[in-house]
């Protein structure tokens, strides 16, 4: 379980690394995708804020549920290096990232 969820978040991260804004909204919760329209998620600048490059995945907690997940991040943001938690939850069978633990 815990090699899909570092999958989901590398994923997210190449999306990032590579411009690929489609890539990302594809790793995110279907939750936001209903309420953020691709359209919108595309030309907001709320979205395109420096996430930073992900260096590290560390600690990874899983509820008892096995519904939501918590993963410590080690990125690097301006040859900063930081660890952010980053929440997922399994959406339709998939872990998704939550948006409001990447972005701002």
């Amino acid at each position: 379980m815990e090699k899909k969820i570092e999958e989901a978040i590398r994923e997210f991260f190449q999306a990032y690394e590579k411009g690929d804004l489609v890539g990302m909204y594809a790793c995110l919760t279907t939750d936001f995708q209903r309420r953020v329209p691709l359209n919108y998620f595309r030309i907001n600048d709320r979205y395109k804020q420096d996430i930073g490059l992900l260096k590290k995945i560390g600690n990874i907690s899983i509820a008892p549920d096995y519904k939501t997940a918590c993963a410590d991040v080690e990125i690097a943001v301006n040859d900063n290096d930081r660890i952010i938690g980053i929440a997922l939850e399994k959406d339709f069978g998939e872990w998704k990232i939550l948006p409001e633990s990447v972005f701002d």
